[in-house]
């Protein structure tokens, strides 16, 4: 498994969507080097007394190819 900062996986990136700095969309490069169509949902939540942040990452690839 090779490491390397998470940056470098952002092939492109869109301004935020609906306008919204919690949910954000971009383009995403896997370790097979393909990309792929991404939306992240981000929120932070109190666990335990630590400020934590949670991300959902939803792959929309083929959804795109469907509305193109």
């Amino acid at each position: 498994m090779t490491s390397h900062p998470v940056h470098e996986n952002i092939a492109s990136s869109n301004t935020a969507i609906n306008g919204k700095q919690d949910q954000i969309a971009f383009r995403h490069r896997t370790a097979s080097n393909s990309i792929r169509d991404v939306e992240v949902y981000s929120n932070k939540i109190e666990y335990k007394g630590k400020l934590l942040i949670y991300s959902i990452i939803i792959d929309v690839t083929e959804r795109k190819r469907l509305e193109a």
